[in-house]
């Protein structure tokens, strides 16, 4: 036969079990306040944005530079405009044939000299 658990034992599993329902339906309840009502937003800084230079370079190359000399790094995009809507009207498809191109090499030219 089992011993009979005291009734000490069986009041504290009891009283831990009622802590622990308590503890579980009030945070269940703050969740639901908090969903009816979502924190304000933080208030946002003024946005200062300084105009884009831009120069066409002697090739033809057009560079626009964006500086913000407060902010502690550099950052560089080159974006090269290329696609069929710049190759010459009577040569088309040089633009994919082009980019297919990159990377092969034929048999007395290697693909760096090419």
């Amino acid at each position: 036969m089992k011993p009979e658990k005291s009734n000490k034992t069986k009041k504290r599993r009891l009283s831990w079990l009622v802590i622990f329902s308590l503890t579980l339906i009030v945070s269940l309840l703050a969740q639901e306040r908090f969903r009816k009502s979502p924190p304000a937003p933080f208030p946002l800084p003024p946005l200062n944005i300084k105009p884009i230079e831009s120069v066409k370079l002697s090739n033809g190359l057009q560079v626009s530079l964006f500086s913000q000399p407060d902010l502690p790094f550099t950052h560089l995009d080159l974006i090269i405009m290329t696609g069929e809507t710049l190759s010459p009207d009577n040569l088309p498809g040089l633009a994919t044939m082009t980019t297919r191109m990159i990377g092969l090499e034929t048999r007395q030219l290697s693909s760096e000299k090419i």
